[in-house]
């Protein structure tokens, strides 16, 4: 036969080969087997046998030349081929710990933040595989990382408002709950879980759009809506935590109500109107009306609700003297808690919205894409009322914030490390024992010195701040000085010398060359954000106690109203220099609105309308003072600077 022509069986062999993946397939065996075999290896040497390798390979079926070699080694091998990783296990976990920390405290790490994070690493250490040129790790290097490190993943994070943040703390969580605990006890209500109600509002959009579709690759997809914005309908519901439900509000924006808007509305609903479409104090006092009368008239237990912050709430005195009078006690929640917890935001209005879209994007189908008439809401309302309105959810609502059976435990502690940014400064940071790995030397450290949605555009660079870069006297930092505190160094030592760059001198006879890698952590190149608090000098006025239908709330809302009057008015020197000053600020703020939310000085539906005015000392625009101190800066004199005049590149 002719050199280099295949055999007939070699052709049909190639044949039935054809389109098959031929490459050798590697680590097909499993971990648990090799352990197994590698302990019956030991015993069978302690028992005083001779092992054979290739009998215990075959009945464990796992590669005798892999059971070799990992029982004539120390047996701590891992189960991967191909190159190791640039960055070892150990540093890789620490920065996995990183990422976790920042991700918690509200500021977490895209991809291009870890690429150029372990780049840096790499240049410290001194370890070469990374591009120079791009200045980043590589993709291939992250999507290793992320398989290594299985409880990291890509993910879309929620927005959290700065004042969210930094209002769910700790010691405002634990003071109400130990406030409500004394409450329900004061009032018989701890086992009278309808007796316990929550009434919260929240808004309806007719602009209904899917959030991911099946389309054809490569060509447009769009999705024919009503209108280019929607217009927000707000509904004002009341549960209680054994699963009832009260009297609903839906508010239409308008002046004229019609009858027909009303047809097909679930039981127990009324519609009202209002110039913005916003809950005010006139509405919600007739809201108080219905529920009052909703209540078992034979019952003479008391009933408890709780409200938020709004002023159509706090300050409703006629609400108020309504539920005094039919013996229900308003309880408040502390302000940018509401989010965790009030029951109605735990698990009815996420359903309701839900089920809403859902019905919203068939009608739309259905009209071919027909803005939705307001003689339609209510019967689209209706269906997704009734598959969100179930005994399970508000139950869960009170279950879930640990209203009811009480149990604060039922807040994560976890929710409140993004609070630690503002309210907490370095000295007195706490860190859970799973959050920060102990630090290697078991010695003292240094104390503490005092102490809208992403387009995908990644080309802005992530800024690090280095070590070096830090004062000499940096204050004390989780991260830093937790992980890597400074050692004192034992006493034959030098004192100079870190603990790392210290070792034995070699004989006199011998040179030794000690090459020491230099000392370098993910926690020192990065540090965690940092946001200050204005402080001002100011005295503002608050709510005495979490009880609004107290005697201490009624008589601080009198005297904020009699102050008001005062400040309008006045006699004398001193009351005419007021009323000028007074006038002469009306006069300005008058013809601006506030900067950040809009709302015209002296509007009635204005639910901030009882807040002081700031005006901008470089600008001269007029905000609301929780506007102003949420986007500006208020120095002890009162003097507002608002963000736009202190960062104008931004």
């Amino acid at each position: 036969m002719a050199k280099g022509r295949k055999t007939g069986r070699e052709i049909q062999r190639a044949r039935q080969n054809q389109g098959k993946d031929n490459r050798k397939k590697l680590n097909q065996w499993r971990q648990d087997r090799m352990k197994g075999a590698i302990e019956e290896y030991r015993q069978i040497i302690e028992d005083g046998g001779v092992p054979q390798l290739r009998m215990l390979a075959r009945a464990w079926n796992v590669p005798k030349s892999t059971l070799q070699r990992r029982v004539k080694g120390n047996g701590h091998f891992h189960h991967v081929i191909g190159r190791k990783p640039l960055i070892n296990r150990e540093d890789e976990a620490e920065l996995g710990h990183v990422i976790c920390t920042l991700g918690k405290r509200g500021f977490p790490l895209r991809m291009l933040d870890i690429q150029k994070l372990a780049y840096q690493f790499a240049e410290k250490k001194g370890l070469r595989g990374f591009s120079k040129k791009r200045e980043k790790a590589g993709y291939k290097w992250f999507q290793g990382f992320l398989k290594r490190n299985k409880n990291l993943s890509i993910r879309k994070p929620e927005a959290l408002s700065a004042s969210r943040a930094s209002g769910f703390n700790p010691p405002v969580v634990k003071d109400w709950f130990e406030k409500y605990k004394n409450m329900i006890k004061s009032l018989g209500l701890e086992n009278a879980p309808d007796h316990i109600w929550n009434c919260d509002e929240t808004g309806l959009q007719d602009h209904f759009l899917s959030t991911r579709v099946v389309a054809e690759v490569g060509s447009p997809c769009f999705e024919v809506t009503g209108g280019e914005k929607g217009e927000t309908t707000t509904c004002l519901a009341s549960i209680n935590a054994a699963g009832g439900y009260g009297p609903t509000l839906i508010i239409f924006k308008g002046k004229r109500l019609r009858a027909d808007w009303l047809f097909g509305a679930p039981s127990n609903t009324y519609l009202r109107m209002s110039d913005n479409g916003w809950i005010n104090a006139e509405l919600f006092t007739e809201w108080g009306k219905w529920f009052v009368q909703s209540l078992p008239r034979n019952d003479l237990w008391p009933h408890l609700l709780f409200v938020d912050g709004h002023a159509s709430h706090v300050y409703n005195i006629d609400f108020l003297n309504i539920m005094r009078q039919n013996n229900v006690c308003v309880f408040a929640l502390p302000p940018h808690t509401t989010h965790y917890l009030q029951p109605a935001d735990r698990a009815l209005f996420k359903s309701l919205k839900h089920y809403w879209r859902l019905e919203g994007r068939r009608i739309m189908v259905e009209s071919g894409g027909k803005p939705l008439d307001r003689a339609l809401f209510m019967p689209l309302f209706s269906k997704a009322w009734k598959e969100a309105a179930t005994p399970s959810n508000a139950q869960a609502g009170f279950r879930g914030s640990g209203i009811f059976q009480f149990n604060p435990a039922k807040i994560n502690k976890n929710l409140f490390i993004p609070s630690q940014t503002t309210e907490r400064s370095f000295g007195e940071t706490s860190m859970e024992p799973d959050e920060v790995p102990p630090p290697a030397p078991e010695t003292p450290h240094r104390p503490p010195r005092g102490g809208d949605d992403n387009d995908g555009d990644d080309d802005d660079d992530f800024c690090h701040p280095q070590r070096s870069d830090l004062p000499e006297h940096t204050p004390y930092h989780p991260l830093h000085d937790a992980v890597q505190p400074e050692i004192s160094p034992a006493p034959q030592s030098p004192q100079h010398l870190p603990l790392s760059t210290i070792v034995t001198p070699p004989p006199l006879s011998e040179e030794v060359e000690v090459v020491t890698q230099p000392d370098v952590s993910f926690e020192s190149l990065i540090t965690l954000p940092v946001r200050e608090r204005s402080t001002t000098s100011r005295q503002r006025a608050k709510p005495p106690s979490y009880d609004l239908t107290s005697d201490a709330h009624f008589s601080f809302i009198k005297e904020r109203e009699e102050k008001k009057k005062e400040g309008r008015g006045g006699g004398g020197e001193g009351g005419r220099g007021g009323k000028q000053k007074n006038a002469k600020k009306s006069r300005q703020v008058n013809q601006n609105a506030c900067a950040i939310c809009l709302h015209s000085y002296g509007n009635t539906e204005d639910p901030k309308a009882t807040e002081d005015w700031l005006s901008c000392a470089v600008c001269s625009r007029w905000f609301h003072e929780s506007c102003a101190e949420d986007n500006g800066v208020i120095d002890d004199d009162g003097v507002l600077t608002c963000k736009d005049c202190l960062f104008p590149e931004m």
